[in-house]
Order: structure tokens, then sequence, then C-alpha cells
């Protein structure tokens, strides 16, 4: 439709087999981005109050002209950020820990899950696990649960 689909930067990365690091993921994303050159899509960065930034990508033929002329606002932060070495800047599953996702959920996006895991973490500073996948694991199966 109109408002396109938007995905967030590091589930992207995730899904698209880069191997480089996920900083210089962000900062090659960010530059096709702002060129906006890919055919048939309008692509726009945009930078979220909480957490990573998202990549939007519309049909360009459902695009209104406000998006074509004009990229999307930068949001004022709110918050005061926590001490860099305090932040992780890139959550991990493991091939393992994948593994026990999808046979424990099948059917069930990982990459979907490990998105609402990140989520309902930067909800609460308080929340940020001292073994993270197995955190993951806990949330996936509270999570899958409470969906059906």
């Amino acid at each position: 439709g109109e408002g396109g689909f938007a995905i967030s930067l590091p589930t992207l990365f995730e899904k698209s087999g880069a191997e480089g690091t996920y900083r210089r993921f962000k900062f090659e994303i960010a530059k096709i981005a702002k060129a906006d050159e890919l055919p048939g899509f309008v692509l726009r960065l945009e930078e979220k109050e909480r957490g990573e930034p998202h990549l939007r990508m519309i049909r360009r033929d459902l695009a209104t002209e406000a998006v074509l002329i004009e990229p999307a606002p930068k949001p004022k932060r709110t918050r005061k950020p926590k001490a860099s070495a305090e932040l992780p800047l890139f959550r991990h599953l493991s091939d393992e820990t994948i593994a026990l996702c999808r046979k424990a959920h099948p059917g069930w996006d990982v990459y979907g899950l490990k998105t609402e895991f990140d989520h309902w973490l930067e909800g609460d500073s308080d929340r940020e696990p001292k073994n993270y996948e197995s955190a993951f694991l806990g949330f996936a199966e509270r999570f899958v649960r409470d969906a059906r």
C-alpha cells in the first residue's frame, strides 16, 4: 500500500547474510537510501525514538507526492542514551539457538521473534539478560504460547 514496508536494520542485516560488520552494513544502507535510486521503489531510512532505524520501501507507483518530495523527518530524542559500554551493539543468535527455536516453534519466523524480543528488552533497561540466547528462547516460548 501507500505506506510500503519497513524493516529494522538489525533484522535486515541478519536476513541479508551480509558478511561485514553491522556498523558497515548500516552505513551502506544509509547511503543507498539517501541516493534513492532503486528502480520501482522509494527508500527512506526512518530514525526511531528508541532502537535502531528502519528501512522503509514503498513502490514508486503507490507513493504519494509528499513521500516522493520529502524524506521522513528524524524524531527528536526524548531520553538520555545509556553509556555506550551498556548498550549491546548487535545481539546475535547462534546457529544452534536458531535451530532450537525453529524445532520448538515450526512455522514461526525466528527473526521476527528476535525483533519482538529486542523491542521488549529495549522497553526497560533492567531487562538486559546475562545470557541473551537463553533469555530469547524463554521469551519465544512465552510469546508463541500467548499468541495461540
